[in-house]
């Protein structure tokens, strides 16, 4: 049980945890935290001083209470503070209005990243921006720029004098897929843009700096190792993860080894553990404490510096500067006093910290490490006893026990789970350390000049032996297990049900858990029979696929459809980027109806990726001329799946469930020669007393046509306007009939067509609809509707 005296540093980061997450649930101001934060904690001196003179067991109480509240306090307002920092950071720099014009900079390459095409994209720093001679910016600010195809590769800390453009943020908003815009903020990075032209290049790789040293370091792995172990190396040792290609990601994702990917504390151990050898010496000699402990706070840093100083390594190096501290001075200390000391720090410095994902994964898996030890130890069959089998049993079951711990985080976050892992880690973990050792003496002996041809050959051997295992292990059906969206309360409770395996043995604390399960379950229970009094939900989510269009249908019972698949273009497909992966975390695991409403690039785009990862019962399509190369070929895919492909026209009607049909409203008349807008399939998706009107690209003279024969039908709740707010498009006849009070826009932002066009928007004005959604501003749009009334969902 955790106590105030025996685990005082665990106290104090729960706190913090806690006001961090407060800040995300209620609408606070740093000033208001911080007020309360000094009311209390006087208050809270007070009582002590009048408790050491008449101590009160009620008055300790209050004081144990205001501390707490103290801390909460301080974590909130020092949280929004920062929060209010980043927000006005990019106006420190004043760059936000040289967006697309020429600029000159002098910047220093941080880091390199690959591409899938075969080109790289660079992260520089630069303290000069200059436009026609005028300086913008002197503050340090970091761009990621695409590096131009004709020039040769770039490396690490090499210096650039050039030419670029920014552009604006373009990250699309979709629910349960990674946001890279929010990722590179929390990483200190506003800006992006592309190279028109590098003048000038310094390499710096023969300088002593931090950065130079990298660089070296990642040249002398180039030079070391095959082609196919580069980037698996460069991973391992320094954290370099740009090279690793998107294949070899999803198989050491696949296989449950992707953590070996991440730089973290067994990495810190392997490079640092070797001076913890010398501490004999220091008993004899106090100096030689002092000079230890230096050494390894000064090899703890550099190795910080070198591997880009991720939360799992500053975590692992705090750790074991602490450790080695009580070692070389015997001081007592306990893991998890250890750890949260580390947490503290962290959070202090960043406490966005809390919301990486590699905080979080690092931190659970050491908690597991500590709390289920003492359970290890005390399964393990006599026959393990002996220093090999021991070793093997200790990887086995940390191994198992941190899968289990982190099972709750990787569905909460990704949606799936690898089984593999579990029997993969017990021969990988290993052939991991070997790696990492050798490795490091490997690029020592040859700093110094010794021929080391044969260990590098060896090592490179062991890399592709690790490559290979996470390959294989990617390769059975049962290594990636894909499971449903899970809520905060399912994550909780599996967590607790963890925390009560590895303190089973322990009555006060076991007893303790058990009632926060029961609690936990019972609240959980209660959650379902309220959703389930409400009725069956019917769920539609306009996607933000940028400049095209896709919506997912579904309801309770598993009945999903799409309307529209989304933007193909050469380096973007909405449909692995986005549909496919929000399907996956939906616990979708077929479409019933696919509806393309007319055959253009940007509306079915994703078609061949859901054919080949998703199973179909029916296509439906919009009469059209000449199929394009694109319509053959996922068509023949169709075929061959069994896929029926079915024609829509105007009277025909589609069943979701009993309560929910969809009457197709257009093509009215459909000829081929028509233009394929013309054409588009537009319907009335009506639920109960509510209803949605997709209506594709149509364009003004299909709505005529619908306003002529259908004209009971188009009066709707939500509108899903035409052609991305075309002008050609939405006519004020039509916006009047359908009268909606929700408009969604699915558009891409500062599109090349500059939609939505002002008429459009000038039209819904006059019609008086208040309530219009831009997907380009605003993201996705999830909307449930009961029948009666619908709702917007947050994500």
């Amino acid at each position: 049980m955790l106590s105030s005296t025996t685990f005082p540093a665990v106290r104090v980061v729960l706190m913090l945890m806690t006001g961090i997450i407060i800040t995300e649930w209620f609408p606070l101001e740093h000033e208001e935290s911080f007020y309360v934060f000094l009311s209390t904690l006087m208050l809270t001196v007070i009582g002590e001083i009048l408790n050491v003179r008449s101590p009160k067991p009620h008055l300790t109480q209050l004081i144990i209470l205001g501390y707490h509240i103290s801390l909460l306090s301080f974590s909130t307002a020092h949280y929004l503070l920062l929060e209010k920092q980043i927000v006005s950071a990019t106006y420190l720099h004043n760059l936000n209005s040289f967006y697309a014009i020429p600029l000159q900079i002098e910047a220093k390459v941080l880091q390199t990243y690959s591409k899938k095409s075969g080109n790289y994209t660079v992260l520089v720093e630069t303290t000069l921006v200059l436009h026609r001679e005028d300086t913008l910016t002197t503050n340090p600010v970091k761009i990621t720029l695409y590096w131009p195809e004709d020039a040769i590769k770039p490396t690490i800390s090499e210096t650039i004098n050039a030419t670029i453009r920014l552009k604006e943020w373009t990250g699309l908003k979709n629910p349960y897929v990674f946001n890279y815009q929010t990722y590179l903020e929390n990483q200190g990075i506003f800006y992006s843009g592309n190279i028109d032209h590098i003048h000038q290049r310094i390499d710096h790789t023969s300088n002593y700096s931090l950065l130079a040293t990298k660089g070296s370091l990642v040249k002398r792995i180039e030079s070391l190792f095959s082609e196919t172990s580069i980037p698996i190396a460069k991973a391992l040792l320094i954290g370099d993860k740009g090279s690793l290609s998107q294949d070899t990601k999803q198989d050491f994702k696949r296989s449950g080894l992707s953590h070996l990917m991440a730089v973290s504390g067994l990495h810190v151990v392997f490079v640092v553990s070797p001076l913890l050898l010398f501490i004999p010496i220091t008993y004899r000699n106090q100096r030689y404490r002092h000079l230890l402990f230096f050494t390894i706070a000064l090899v703890l840093f550099l190795y910080c510096g070198l591997t880009g100083n991720t939360p799992s390594v500053l975590r692992a190096a705090i750790m074991f500067g602490v450790y080695s501290f009580a070692k070389i001075y015997r001081w007592l200390h306990h893991g998890l006093n250890t750890l949260a000391c580390s947490a503290i720090v962290l959070l202090l410095y960043n406490p966005y910290y809390l919301w990486d994902i590699g905080f979080q994964l690092s931190y659970l898996a050491v908690v597991a490490i500590i709390l289920s030890n003492p359970l290890i130890q005390q399964l393990k069959p006599r026959l393990f006893h002996r220093s090999i089998l021991s070793q093997i049993w200790d990887i086995a079951g940390m191994s198992t026990m941190i899968q289990l711990a982190l099972t709750p985080l990787l569905l909460f976050h990704f949606g799936a789970i690898s089984f593999t892992g579990l029997l993969l880690n017990v021969f990988a973990i290993p052939l991991t350390q070997g790696i990492l050792s050798s490795s490091m003496l490997l690029l020592f002996v040859h700093y110094i000049g010794v021929p080391i041809g044969t260990l590098a050959l060896l090592i490179d051997y062991a890399i592709r032996l690790l490559a290979y295992m996470a390959h294989l292990g990617a390769s059975f059906s049962i290594s990636h297990w894909i499971i449903p969206q899970m809520s905060w309360s399912m994550l909780i409770l599996l967590f607790l049900s963890f925390l009560l395996l590895v303190n089973v043995n322990q009555p006060s604390v076991r007893w303790k858990l058990v009632s926060s399960l029961l609690f936990m379950m019972l609240l959980f229970q209660l959650h379902h029979l309220i959703r389930d009094q409400k009725g069956e939900l019917l769920h539609v989510l306009f996607l933000d696929v940028g400049q095209g269009d896709a919506t997912l249908v579904w309801n309770d019972v598993g009945n999903a459809w799409l309307i529209d698949t989304g933007l193909l273009s050469q380096e973007y497909n909405s449909g692995e980027a986005i549909v496919i992966p929000i399907l996956e975390r939906l616990g979708i695991q077929g479409l019933n109806k696919v509806i393309l409403t007319h055959p253009h690039m940007d509306h079915m785009g994703g078609m061949l990726s859901l054919l080949s990862n998703m199973p179909i019962d029916t296509i439906y399509e919009a009469v059209s001329a000449s199929p394009s190369l694109f319509v053959l070929s996922y068509r023949t895919q169709a075929r061959l799946k069994g896929t029926p492909i079915h024609k829509l026209k105007a009277g025909d009607v589609l069943f979701l469930n009993e309560d929910s049909r969809a009457y197709v409203l257009a093509p009215v008349d459909p000829t081929a020669d028509r233009d394929p807008n013309t054409n588009s399939i537009m319907f009335k998706l009506l639920v109960g007393n509510t209803s949605f009107l997709f209506t594709g690209d149509a364009d003004a003279a299909s709505e005529q046509r619908v306003l002529y024969r259908f004209p009971e039908l188009l009066s709707s709740t939500v509108l899903k306007c035409a052609h991305h707010g075309s002008k050609t498009s939405t006519s004020q006849d039509f916006l009047k009939k359908v009268n909606p009070t929700l408009i969604v826009v699915s558009l891409g932002w500062k599109n090349k067509y500059k939609h939505p066009h002002p008429e459009v928007m000038h039209r819904i004005k006059q019609n008086g609809t208040m309530t219009v959604h831009f997907t380009s501003l605003e993201g996705a749009l999830w909307l449930t509707s009961d029948g009666h009334t619908i709702r917007k969902q947050s994500y």
